[in-house]
């Protein structure tokens, strides 16, 4: 008897139709059937127990997943990218403005 081949999760996102909010889809293939998440259910953790991740993914299923949250419209609040270092330039231009035109010391 063969063992049937299991593939690595994947992780789908896509918009809501007609409702905000992303739908994300977790599936694989196991012996060429499409196996999918049914739900999640949150369980109560004992008291000094570290938490086991719900799931790992490869560096490239996680690019991959923020790439569709991306598609979906998302945008990261702060970080890296372009909308992170645009608004870090932008925090430092405030300072700047400050330090110019607010600072005591800079005025006769």
């Amino acid at each position: 008897m063969t063992t049937p081949t299991i593939y690595p999760p994947l992780i789908r996102a896509a918009r809501r139709e007609f409702l905000p909010g992303v739908n994300l889809l977790i599936c694989r293939l196991e012996g060429g059937a499409l196996m999918t998440v049914a739900e999640l259910e949150f369980q109560e953790l004992p008291a000094g127990h570290a938490p086991k991740p719900t799931m790992e993914l490869s560096l490239d299923d996680a690019q991959a997943l923020i790439d569709q949250l991306w598609d979906c419209g998302l945008r990261p609040s702060e970080g890296s990218g372009s909308a992170g270092a645009l608004a870090a330039t932008q925090k430092h231009l405030d300072d700047f403005r400050r330090l110019v035109f607010d600072d005591a010391r800079t005025k006769p």
